[in-house]
């Protein structure tokens, strides 16, 4: 039934207006909350391991890998971390330690199709392990989504943040807002309905 009068169109309109105001503010915390979790959840996995350096540029990388260092999160984070290292590898020992620190799948994976034994060399044998990691274990476990207990105490901050709380009372102020719009063309219409009422006996009235 369409709204009569200026009262009932402000009600209707109000009413709208705020449906419309709650629909966006879940569509803003939608997106907040989308935005932070991908943060939380890709950030590890936006990123790519540095090529085969020049010699001249060990030093600086040295020094720079120095300050940066952390303890590896998960697999693909082990990865990255190995990879990045691999042209510090002075000594084959580094290298077989720094294999044995990967998972059980990436350290089988590495041992089976890029043993020590298959290369001449020890520098044939890194840039082998080179391409093997960025070009085969680092793109298939980037496919897979992390283990959940990696960003879900994140997720849990972010959603009882202040931000979203605020977004409740906003949306809890627009339902009282609607209630009061509904209250009031419930209130105005039964008062038309009245006044027809009214008319009517007024006019049967006379009409006797």
């Amino acid at each position: 039934m369409a709204p009569e009068g200026p009262i009932e169109v402000d009600c209707a309109e109000t009413i709208l207006i705020c449906q419309w105001r709650k629909l966006r503010v879940r569509a803003k915390r939608k997106l907040d909350t989308a935005v932070a979790l991908d943060k939380v959840q890709n950030r590890v996995f936006n990123e790519r391991p540095p090529q085969l350096l020049l010699e001249n540029e060990l030093e600086v990388l040295k020094d720079t890998l120095a300050e940066k260092r952390s303890y590896p999160r998960d697999d693909y984070e082990r990865l990255l971390h190995f990879s990045a290292n691999l042209h510090r590898a002075s000594d084959v020992r580094f290298l077989r330690l720094g294999i044995s620190f990967l998972s059980t799948e990436c350290r089988d994976h590495l041992n089976a199709n890029v043993g020590e034994d298959s290369f001449e060399t020890k520098e044939l044998w890194i840039i082998a392990l080179k391409k093997e990691v960025d070009n085969v274990l680092m793109p298939r476990i980037r496919e897979r989504r992390p283990d959940p207990n990696g960003y879900l105490p994140a997720a849990a901050e972010f959603l009882a943040a202040d931000k979203t709380i605020d977004d409740l009372a906003v949306e809890e102020r627009l339902d009282a807002a609607i209630d009061r719009a509904l209250r009031r063309l419930f209130w105005v219409r039964t008062q038309k309905q009245l006044d027809r009422a009214a008319r009517a006996k007024v006019v049967n009235g006379k009409a006797n």
